[in-house]
């Protein structure tokens, strides 16, 4: 299903509702009106696909009643919340910033941020990070108050017309609205008085046009590094479609493609940056398994935990009909994930996946890789044939020059084919998979097509032509020195 196409149908259809907030906008916060629009996209697309979303859809009059106390409690709770929260007006100013939004980014961005150009990392976790080389900003991602008094001055009465709006649409747009201006608040309050020439993020599916139009404030260049597999108009996150950016690193020519409603000036396809020197230092280790199975566990979107099981299902079947070896590569060490299920639900439900799997697996000759490996990339490198359902990791396998199979039984448009190829599977079918594997198995097969077609889909979707974070340091050096 085209849920880009999907998104669009809805807005043309309330075209004339919408382009009243778009104007609005304009005239009180000097939003350009494509950006309002494409920002109200990003809302309609999980609107329309649920996500936590589709409640919103269906507006009546008690439901007016009961947005107009909220919408106002809510500006002063978050106007008594942050009163004491004054702004950092000493603006700073560096050549080049670099967002840092998880736990160790900085062992496979960090070589890039190696330079002698004046720089500063934006530090948005709780981690405290100790590096001599460069200035670090703890962003603690709250809200200033004289942000909040500027913009309440110009949006206190909106409820009226959004509330308007939402009628004339029959979906909740004020508490859409709500959530564009908290975004705005969070924006402002974090980063108005930083100014550079180079803002360097790998938040990719992040970057919404209201977040790219407010940054660009601060930041001459926005810079955007894919960080994985992006699944576009198939996904129920809308930070996989109608991103802006100035320059986009992506994994391959058509990996960018399921990204619809995209706005960049240059989209440079270099591979996955996480890569770095691990293809070079894993690409000569000796093959020790025929097959490695890519390990995936849901939910999430793009992930359809049927469709996941068909393939393990196949999987099983496989390995009690043939004789080879073969690897299921977890995604997470089981003890991490025992002690993080404690505080999480999501982690719960994946490590219950993982353990039916395991007893699923329990009666075949199907070795669960743990700890054999050092990591997944490793296993990769020591297997002859990687299988995956929608994987990062399996796209990844394509810079190992792998003979890959990817089992794309929700014909998602970001994978490599909605029909059997070489190395796709459309099909739910044993005797099918069993000839593909058979096939990219046997070493006496044409290896000059096989060869070629798997080039083919290393350009498309992994194309490694170097090293990533040289070509980035090369751009970025550019910008900086105007060239």
């Amino acid at each position: 299903m085209n849920y880009y196409k999907i998104t669009e149908n809805f807005y043309e259809q309330n075209k004339k509702y919408l382009t009243k907030v778009e104007i609005y906008f304009e005239r009180k916060l000097k939003i350009p009106k494509y950006i309002t629009k494409d920002t109200l996209k990003t809302y309609i697309v999980k609107i329309n696909k649920g996500c936590n979303l589709e409640k919103l859809i269906g507006y009546n009059f008690f439901d007016s009643i009961k947005m107009f106390f909220i919408y106002y409690l809510y500006l002063m709770y978050m106007l008594i919340k942050n009163l004491l929260n004054k702004d950092v007006k000493q603006v700073k100013s560096y050549d080049l910033f670099f967002e840092y939004l998880e736990k160790n980014s900085l062992d496979y961005y960090g070589s890039i941020l190696n330079n002698d150009y004046k720089k500063c990392l934006i530090n948005k976790t709780n981690d405290t990070i100790d590096n001599q080389y460069i200035d670090i900003i703890n962003v603690n991602l709250s809200y200033k108050i004289n942000h909040i008094f500027n913009l309440y001055k110009k949006i206190f009465f909106s409820f009226f017309l959004i509330n308007k709006v939402s009628r004339e649409t029959n979906t909740n747009f004020v508490l859409v609205i709500l959530s564009i201006y908290k975004q705005i608040l969070l924006i402002e309050s974090n980063i108005s008085n930083l100014k550079g020439k180079v803002l360097l993020s790998y938040d990719d599916n992040g970057f919404n046009s209201l977040r790219y139009f407010y940054y660009k404030k601060s930041f001459s260049n926005i810079i955007l590094i894919q960080n994985g597999i992006r699944t576009g108009y198939t996904s129920c996150y809308e930070g996989n479609m109608y991103s802006y950016s100035d320059y986009y690193f992506s994994f391959g020519s058509k990996s960018t493609d399921a990204q619809k409603g995209m706005n960049c000036k240059n989209i440079i396809p270099i591979g996955s940056i996480r890569l770095g020197d691990i293809v070079e230092k894993y690409n000569n280790l000796d093959i020790t398994n025929d097959i490695v199975f890519i390990e995936q566990l849901g939910p999430g979107c793009g992930f359809h935990m049927n469709s996941y099981m068909k393939c393990i299902n196949l999987l099983i079947e496989f390995s009690k009909k043939n004789n080879f070896k073969i690897v299921y590569r977890v995604a997470a060490k089981r003890s991490v994930m025992e002690e993080e299920a404690k505080n999480c639900n999501l982690v719960k439900i994946r490590l219950d996946t993982a353990k039916k799997i395991k007893e699923m697996f329990s009666d075949t000759s199907i070795i669960i890789d743990e700890y054999d490996s050092l990591n997944s990339y490793e296993t990769v490198a020591k297997s002859k044939v990687v299988c995956f359902y929608t994987s990062t990791l399996g796209f990844e396998a394509l810079a190992f020059n792998k003979k890959v199979l990817n089992l794309n039984f929700d014909k998602s448009g970001h994978c490599f084919s909605l029909k059997n190829g070489i190395g796709v599977l459309v099909n739910n079918e044993y005797k099918l998979f069993e000839e593909k594997l058979l096939s990219l198995l046997n070493e006496n097969q044409n290896e000059e097509m096989y060869k070629e077609y798997f080039e083919k889909q290393k350009k498309y979707f992994m194309s490694l032509g170097g090293n990533p974070r040289e070509i980035v340091k090369l751009y970025i050096a550019k910008i900086i020195n105007g060239l």
